[in-house]
Protein backbone atom coordinates (compact mmCIF):
# COMPACT_ATOMS: atom_id res chain seq x y z
CA UNK A 1 0.00 0.00 0.00
CA UNK A 2 3.06 2.35 0.57
CA UNK A 3 3.67 2.02 -3.27
CA UNK A 4 0.32 3.26 -3.84
CA UNK A 5 0.91 6.58 -1.37
CA UNK A 6 4.91 6.94 -3.31
CA UNK A 7 3.31 6.49 -7.01
CA UNK A 8 0.72 9.47 -6.05
CA UNK A 9 3.92 11.88 -4.63
CA UNK A 10 4.79 10.99 -8.08
CA UNK A 11 1.77 13.06 -9.61
CA UNK A 12 2.64 15.48 -6.92
CA UNK A 13 5.87 17.01 -7.58
CA UNK A 14 7.76 -15.99 -19.18
CA UNK A 15 7.72 -17.11 -15.62
CA UNK A 16 10.64 -15.40 -14.06
CA UNK A 17 12.08 -13.72 -17.20
CA UNK A 18 12.45 -9.59 -17.84
CA UNK A 19 10.39 -7.59 -19.81
CA UNK A 20 11.11 -8.23 -23.08
CA UNK A 21 12.77 -6.82 -25.54
CA UNK A 22 11.38 -5.12 -28.34
CA UNK A 23 13.02 -7.06 -31.38
CA UNK A 24 11.31 -10.30 -30.44
CA UNK A 25 9.21 -10.91 -33.29
CA UNK A 26 5.36 -9.19 -33.18
CA UNK A 27 2.39 -10.25 -34.73
CA UNK A 28 -1.03 -7.53 -34.47
CA UNK A 29 -3.53 -9.95 -33.45
CA UNK A 30 -7.23 -8.26 -33.29
CA UNK A 31 -8.75 -7.92 -29.85
CA UNK A 32 -11.49 -6.28 -28.04
CA UNK A 33 -9.02 -3.96 -26.25
CA UNK A 34 -7.34 -2.37 -29.39
CA UNK A 35 -10.54 -2.78 -31.10
CA UNK A 36 -12.23 -0.61 -28.62
CA UNK A 37 -9.15 2.05 -27.28
CA UNK A 38 -6.78 4.18 -29.38
CA UNK A 39 -3.46 2.63 -28.83
CA UNK A 40 0.38 2.69 -30.62
CA UNK A 41 0.64 -0.76 -32.46
CA UNK A 42 3.25 -3.60 -31.12
CA UNK A 43 5.33 -2.80 -33.90
CA UNK A 44 5.89 0.61 -34.37
CA UNK A 45 8.81 3.00 -32.51
CA UNK A 46 7.11 4.20 -29.92
CA UNK A 47 7.48 8.02 -28.81
CA UNK A 48 6.80 9.38 -25.23
CA UNK A 49 3.37 10.59 -26.62
CA UNK A 50 2.45 7.24 -27.32
CA UNK A 51 3.43 6.01 -23.87
CA UNK A 52 0.18 9.25 -22.27
CA UNK A 53 -2.00 7.60 -25.08
CA UNK A 54 -1.66 4.34 -23.40
CA UNK A 55 -2.12 6.27 -19.83
CA UNK A 56 -5.45 7.86 -21.21
CA UNK A 57 -6.80 4.53 -22.63
CA UNK A 58 -6.53 2.67 -19.66
CA UNK A 59 -7.78 5.34 -17.38
CA UNK A 60 -10.78 4.98 -19.42
CA UNK A 61 -10.76 1.55 -19.70
CA UNK A 62 -10.88 0.99 -15.51
CA UNK A 63 -13.98 3.07 -15.66
CA UNK A 64 -15.50 1.32 -18.71
CA UNK A 65 -14.46 -1.79 -19.00
CA UNK A 66 -11.93 -2.94 -16.62
CA UNK A 67 -11.96 -6.70 -17.39
CA UNK A 68 -9.63 -5.81 -20.39
CA UNK A 69 -6.67 -4.51 -18.81
CA UNK A 70 -4.15 -6.35 -20.33
CA UNK A 71 -2.24 -9.45 -18.81
CA UNK A 72 1.11 -11.20 -19.57
CA UNK A 73 -0.82 -14.37 -20.69
CA UNK A 74 -3.45 -13.01 -22.50
CA UNK A 75 -4.86 -11.82 -26.15
CA UNK A 76 -2.97 -8.88 -25.44
CA UNK A 77 0.32 -10.51 -24.11
CA UNK A 78 2.29 -9.17 -27.10
CA UNK A 79 1.19 -5.53 -27.24
CA UNK A 80 1.88 -5.41 -23.12
CA UNK A 81 5.69 -7.15 -23.46
CA UNK A 82 6.03 -4.21 -25.82
CA UNK A 83 4.82 -1.45 -23.03
CA UNK A 84 6.86 -2.80 -20.71
CA UNK A 85 10.09 -3.15 -22.96
CA UNK A 86 13.22 -1.90 -21.32
CA UNK A 87 14.88 -0.81 -24.35
CA UNK A 88 11.52 0.92 -25.99
CA UNK A 89 11.15 2.93 -22.44
CA UNK A 90 14.96 3.73 -23.05
CA UNK A 91 14.57 5.09 -26.34
CA UNK A 92 11.56 7.04 -25.17
CA UNK A 93 13.09 8.80 -22.44
CA UNK A 94 16.10 9.82 -24.01
CA UNK A 95 14.06 11.27 -27.11
CA UNK A 96 12.11 13.57 -24.57
CA UNK A 97 13.49 17.58 -25.42
CA UNK A 98 13.54 18.94 -22.05
CA UNK A 99 12.29 18.03 -18.29
CA UNK A 100 9.20 18.86 -18.44
CA UNK A 101 7.89 16.29 -21.26
CA UNK A 102 10.05 13.52 -19.50
CA UNK A 103 7.96 14.43 -16.84
CA UNK A 104 5.16 13.76 -18.33
CA UNK A 105 6.07 10.53 -19.50
CA UNK A 106 7.33 9.57 -16.03
CA UNK A 107 3.65 10.95 -14.76
CA UNK A 108 2.32 8.40 -17.68
CA UNK A 109 3.94 5.27 -16.51
CA UNK A 110 3.43 6.49 -12.83
CA UNK A 111 -0.69 6.26 -13.70
CA UNK A 112 0.15 2.70 -15.58
CA UNK A 113 1.85 1.26 -12.32
CA UNK A 114 -0.54 2.77 -9.81
CA UNK A 115 -3.97 0.59 -11.93
CA UNK A 116 -2.13 -2.44 -11.81
CA UNK A 117 -0.40 -2.11 -8.52
CA UNK A 118 -4.07 -1.30 -7.08
CA UNK A 119 -4.73 -4.75 -8.80
CA UNK A 120 -1.96 -6.60 -7.14
CA UNK A 121 -1.60 -5.14 -3.59
CA UNK A 122 -5.36 -4.99 -2.96
CA UNK A 123 -7.55 -7.46 -4.91
CA UNK A 124 -4.25 -10.50 -5.57
CA UNK A 125 -4.67 -10.42 -8.64
CA UNK A 126 -2.13 -9.02 -12.20
CA UNK A 127 1.37 -9.97 -9.83
CA UNK A 128 3.51 -10.59 -12.71
CA UNK A 129 1.88 -7.76 -14.65
CA UNK A 130 2.94 -5.24 -11.48
CA UNK A 131 6.20 -6.31 -11.38
CA UNK A 132 6.65 -6.21 -15.22
CA UNK A 133 5.16 -2.26 -15.05
CA UNK A 134 7.23 -1.65 -11.84
CA UNK A 135 10.52 -2.73 -13.89
CA UNK A 136 9.67 -0.05 -16.58
CA UNK A 137 8.75 2.00 -14.66
CA UNK A 138 11.93 2.46 -12.79
CA UNK A 139 13.90 2.07 -15.97
CA UNK A 140 12.30 5.51 -16.55
CA UNK A 141 13.10 7.17 -13.31
CA UNK A 142 16.45 5.87 -12.87
CA UNK A 143 17.32 7.92 -16.13
CA UNK A 144 15.22 10.43 -15.36
CA UNK A 145 17.38 10.99 -12.12
CA UNK A 146 20.57 10.78 -14.23
CA UNK A 147 19.47 13.59 -16.15
CA UNK A 148 18.24 15.81 -13.03
CA UNK A 149 21.74 15.34 -11.55
CA UNK A 150 23.26 17.19 -13.82
CA UNK A 151 20.89 20.15 -13.62
CA UNK A 152 21.62 22.23 -10.89
CA UNK A 153 18.40 24.47 -10.47
CA UNK A 154 16.21 21.00 -10.12
CA UNK A 155 18.49 19.78 -6.95
CA UNK A 156 14.69 19.58 -5.19
CA UNK A 157 13.50 17.61 -8.10
CA UNK A 158 16.40 15.68 -8.15
CA UNK A 159 16.18 14.89 -4.36
CA UNK A 160 12.78 14.02 -4.58
CA UNK A 161 12.82 11.52 -7.76
CA UNK A 162 15.92 9.76 -5.90
CA UNK A 163 13.98 9.09 -3.21
CA UNK A 164 11.12 7.93 -4.69
CA UNK A 165 12.93 5.44 -7.10
CA UNK A 166 14.88 4.24 -3.72
CA UNK A 167 11.81 3.87 -1.56
CA UNK A 168 9.51 2.28 -5.07
CA UNK A 169 12.47 -0.69 -5.77
CA UNK A 170 12.42 -1.45 -2.06
CA UNK A 171 8.40 -1.60 -1.44
CA UNK A 172 7.89 -4.16 -4.85
CA UNK A 173 10.50 -6.08 -3.20
CA UNK A 174 9.20 -6.00 0.20
CA UNK A 175 5.57 -6.41 -1.54
CA UNK A 176 6.80 -9.94 -2.87
CA UNK A 177 7.47 -11.02 0.68
CA UNK A 178 4.30 -9.68 1.83
CA UNK A 179 2.12 -11.65 -1.02
CA UNK A 180 4.14 -14.53 -2.39
CA UNK A 181 0.71 -15.48 -3.44
CA UNK A 182 0.09 -13.04 -5.97
CA UNK A 183 3.92 -11.53 -6.28
CA UNK A 184 5.67 -14.25 -6.80
CA UNK A 185 9.26 -13.78 -5.47
CA UNK A 186 11.50 -15.53 -7.88
CA UNK A 187 9.66 -13.53 -10.80
CA UNK A 188 10.19 -10.31 -8.64
CA UNK A 189 14.19 -10.92 -8.18
CA UNK A 190 14.54 -11.83 -11.77
CA UNK A 191 12.62 -9.18 -12.86
CA UNK A 192 14.82 -6.51 -10.90
CA UNK A 193 18.12 -8.03 -10.82
CA UNK A 194 19.17 -6.51 -14.18
CA UNK A 195 18.31 -3.39 -13.27
CA UNK A 196 20.55 -3.09 -10.55
CA UNK A 197 22.82 -1.78 -11.47
CA UNK A 198 21.19 1.23 -13.10
CA UNK A 199 19.24 2.13 -9.93
CA UNK A 200 22.03 1.59 -7.45
CA UNK A 201 24.24 4.26 -7.72
CA UNK A 202 20.92 6.57 -6.70
CA UNK A 203 20.93 4.45 -3.17
CA UNK A 204 21.76 6.14 0.01
CA UNK A 205 23.97 3.58 2.02
CA UNK A 206 21.11 2.91 4.47
CA UNK A 207 18.81 2.75 1.24
CA UNK A 208 21.35 -0.03 0.17
CA UNK A 209 21.69 -1.96 3.34
CA UNK A 210 17.41 -2.28 3.60
CA UNK A 211 17.67 -4.18 -0.15
CA UNK A 212 20.68 -6.42 1.45
CA UNK A 213 17.74 -7.24 4.29
CA UNK A 214 15.45 -8.07 1.96
CA UNK A 215 17.77 -10.27 -0.05
CA UNK A 216 18.54 -12.08 2.78
CA UNK A 217 14.58 -12.41 3.56
CA UNK A 218 14.13 -13.50 0.04
CA UNK A 219 16.67 -16.32 0.30
CA UNK A 220 14.31 -18.15 2.60
CA UNK A 221 11.69 -18.41 0.26
CA UNK A 222 12.93 -20.72 -2.17
CA UNK A 223 14.28 -17.65 -4.51
CA UNK A 224 17.37 -18.84 -7.31
CA UNK A 225 20.75 -18.46 -5.38
CA UNK A 226 21.65 -16.59 -8.96
CA UNK A 227 19.22 -14.08 -9.08
CA UNK A 228 20.14 -13.05 -5.06
CA UNK A 229 23.72 -12.88 -6.24
CA UNK A 230 23.13 -10.56 -9.12
CA UNK A 231 20.74 -8.22 -6.54
CA UNK A 232 23.45 -8.25 -3.88
CA UNK A 233 26.49 -7.96 -5.96
CA UNK A 234 24.44 -4.41 -7.40
CA UNK A 235 23.71 -3.35 -4.03
CA UNK A 236 27.13 -4.16 -2.37
CA UNK A 237 27.76 -1.57 0.26
CA UNK A 238 31.23 -1.28 -1.32
CA UNK A 239 30.19 0.02 -5.05
CA UNK A 240 30.65 3.37 -5.42
CA UNK A 241 27.48 5.78 -5.41
CA UNK A 242 27.03 8.51 -7.92
CA UNK A 243 29.00 11.60 -6.74
CA UNK A 244 25.88 13.37 -5.99
CA UNK A 245 24.66 10.84 -3.98
CA UNK A 246 27.75 10.74 -2.04
CA UNK A 247 27.46 15.03 -1.43
CA UNK A 248 23.74 14.11 -0.09
CA UNK A 249 24.27 11.29 1.51
CA UNK A 250 27.03 14.02 3.38
CA UNK A 251 24.49 17.12 3.58
CA UNK A 252 21.87 14.68 5.56
CA UNK A 253 24.57 13.87 8.13
CA UNK A 254 25.53 17.20 8.62
CA UNK A 255 22.04 18.03 9.27
CA UNK A 256 21.17 15.37 11.65
CA UNK A 257 24.04 16.37 13.58
CA UNK A 258 22.94 19.60 13.99
CA UNK A 259 19.34 18.92 14.60
CA UNK A 260 20.28 16.82 17.36
CA UNK A 261 22.69 19.59 18.71
CA UNK A 262 19.40 21.98 18.11
CA UNK A 263 17.35 19.64 19.90
CA UNK A 264 19.73 19.22 23.14
CA UNK A 265 19.68 23.21 22.96
CA UNK A 266 15.89 23.47 23.85
CA UNK A 267 16.01 20.77 25.82
CA UNK A 268 18.43 22.34 28.06
CA UNK A 269 16.62 25.63 27.98
CA UNK A 270 19.82 27.19 25.74
CA UNK A 271 17.10 27.68 22.45
CA UNK A 272 14.06 28.87 22.13
CA UNK A 273 12.26 27.70 18.70
CA UNK A 274 9.73 30.09 16.89
CA UNK A 275 7.22 28.44 14.52
CA UNK A 276 7.31 29.18 10.91
CA UNK A 277 4.33 27.26 9.60
CA UNK A 278 2.87 24.36 8.46
CA UNK A 279 4.35 21.55 6.13
CA UNK A 280 1.45 18.97 5.44
CA UNK A 281 0.41 17.57 8.66
CA UNK A 282 3.60 18.72 10.01
CA UNK A 283 5.05 22.18 11.12
CA UNK A 284 8.52 24.18 10.63
CA UNK A 285 10.05 25.60 13.17
CA UNK A 286 13.32 27.90 13.36
CA UNK A 287 16.16 28.49 15.53
CA UNK A 288 17.36 31.83 14.18
CA UNK A 289 20.46 31.96 17.11
CA UNK A 290 21.92 29.38 15.28
CA UNK A 291 20.62 29.84 11.63
CA UNK A 292 18.36 26.37 11.32
CA UNK A 293 15.08 25.36 10.67
CA UNK A 294 13.30 22.06 10.53
CA UNK A 295 10.24 20.33 10.14
CA UNK A 296 9.00 18.15 13.61
CA UNK A 297 5.73 16.39 14.15
CA UNK A 298 5.48 18.52 16.91
CA UNK A 299 6.97 21.32 19.36
CA UNK A 300 10.78 20.77 19.77
CA UNK A 301 10.50 20.76 23.40
CA UNK A 302 8.12 17.93 23.15
CA UNK A 303 11.12 15.66 22.10
CA UNK A 304 12.81 15.63 25.39
CA UNK A 305 12.36 12.64 26.47
CA UNK A 306 14.37 11.00 23.43
CA UNK A 307 17.27 13.07 24.29
CA UNK A 308 17.00 12.22 28.40
CA UNK A 309 17.42 8.86 27.51
CA UNK A 310 20.67 9.83 25.58
CA UNK A 311 22.31 11.45 28.34
CA UNK A 312 25.34 10.08 29.55
CA UNK A 313 25.76 9.56 33.47
CA UNK A 314 27.48 12.76 34.85
CA UNK A 315 25.83 15.04 32.60
CA UNK A 316 22.63 15.72 33.40
CA UNK A 317 23.23 19.08 35.17
CA UNK A 318 21.58 21.55 33.52
CA UNK A 319 24.37 23.88 33.43
CA UNK A 320 26.31 21.04 31.64
CA UNK A 321 23.92 20.24 29.11
CA UNK A 322 23.64 23.66 27.90
CA UNK A 323 27.57 24.26 27.68
CA UNK A 324 27.52 20.68 25.68
CA UNK A 325 24.79 22.27 23.12
CA UNK A 326 26.35 25.56 22.54
CA UNK A 327 29.79 23.58 22.22
CA UNK A 328 27.81 21.24 19.07
CA UNK A 329 26.44 24.15 17.84
CA UNK A 330 29.70 25.72 17.23
CA UNK A 331 30.87 26.27 13.72
CA UNK A 332 31.44 23.37 11.83
CA UNK A 333 34.97 24.36 11.07
CA UNK A 334 35.53 25.03 14.80
CA UNK A 335 34.75 21.24 15.48
CA UNK A 336 36.50 18.62 15.90
CA UNK A 337 36.56 16.23 12.69
CA UNK A 338 34.13 13.44 12.58
CA UNK A 339 35.80 10.22 12.68
CA UNK A 340 34.96 8.31 9.18
CA UNK A 341 34.85 4.97 11.29
CA UNK A 342 31.89 6.51 12.87
CA UNK A 343 29.62 6.62 9.78
CA UNK A 344 27.09 3.65 10.11
CA UNK A 345 27.76 2.93 6.05
CA UNK A 346 31.75 3.08 6.55
CA UNK A 347 31.47 0.13 9.37
CA UNK A 348 29.54 -2.31 7.11
CA UNK A 349 31.63 -1.42 4.30
CA UNK A 350 34.93 -2.41 6.82
CA UNK A 351 33.17 -5.64 7.31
Amino acid sequence: MLLLVLLAACRRSAETAAPASIDAPRSEPTSELRRSYDLPAADASWTPRDYQRVRDAFVRLERERPELLPRLDGPDGEWLRRLVALDGIEAAARSTAGPDELAALHLALADILQLYAARALTRGEYGHEYLAVAAAFFKESALRVERLAGDDPARRTFVEARFHLARGVHDVLASALALPDTIDPAVAVATFGPLGDLVAPWFLPEERDRILDLADRLAAVAVPPAGLAALRTAFAPDREPHPRVDALAEELREHLDQQEAVLAAVAAGALQPVEVGREGSQVRWAFPDVGFSAVFPRRPNAQRQKLHRRRRRGHDHPHARAQAARRRLAPRHLQRPRPADRRPHARRRAA
